[in-house]
């Protein structure tokens, strides 16, 4: 039996992402409030469209800032092909897409650059790091530290692929910790505090405006 070829089969890219924001609009009126936050979620930089990037753009300013999510730069292969297709790194092209903004939140961000960096930390956006992740998928270190150093608000995520398979968030937040402890081999500057992981790992996830709730705070000993 003959298979089909995939290049035969058609998928109307029009009405995917204009049911893909139908779809957030309805959960957004019937759930969205102070304890559960509805956001928008293309599912990485590299695998969008410009047109439909936009679109996002534009639907979370309609619904007054609402949190973008994506991943971005994970592996070298995808900032190789921004720099390909663009002839510029990945994060200066979102951000002819205005997609560089403090409701913005990318995972991963292993790639960037320096001039990235600089731009991410002016602009206020925030990252989530996932150690255990970068482990299992071979794809790199996320620069933490310079990313701290430059404003980006860095926090913490699982992203399904914990050390050992458990979700087990305080094993990650050891990892994180240990991780990132010696970021250069010049020791000239302080390495990760056990204090600093542990806002990576609680606090920073609720800096974002759209996703705080409460007024906790840790306070040091």
């Amino acid at each position: 039996m003959a298979l089909r070829n995939p290049a035969f089969v058609f998928h109307d890219k029009e009405a995917l992402a204009t049911s893909y924001f139908r779809l957030f609009d309805e959960l957004y009126e019937t759930y969205n409030n102070t304890e559960t936050r509805i956001l928008l979620a293309p599912c990485w930089a590299h695998g969008a469209s410009e047109a439909f990037l936009r679109r996002v753009r534009d639907k979370a300013d309609e619904r007054g800032g609402v949190m973008i999510h994506m991943h971005l730069l994970q592996s070298p292969v995808q900032k190789a092909y921004r720099l390909r297709r663009h002839g510029k790194p990945t994060v200066f092209w979102l951000d002819d897409l205005g997609l560089v903004e403090r409701n913005v939140v990318y995972g991963h961000a292993i790639h960037v650059t320096e001039p990235e960096i600089e731009l991410m930390g002016r602009r206020k956006v925030s990252i989530t790091s996932h150690p255990s992740c970068s482990f299992h998928m071979r794809n790199g270190i996320t620069p933490v530290v310079p990313l701290r150093a430059s404003g980006v608000n860095v926090a913490m995520g699982l992203d399904d692929k914990t050390i050992n398979d458990d979700e087990d968030a305080v094993m990650e937040l050891r990892m994180m910790h240990k991780l990132h402890r010696l970021h250069t081999f010049d020791l000239a500057t302080p390495a990760l505090s056990a204090y600093e992981a542990l806002e990576i790992a609680t606090l920073n996830g609720g800096k974002q405006p759209v996703l705080r709730t409460s007024s906790v705070r840790w306070l040091p000993a």
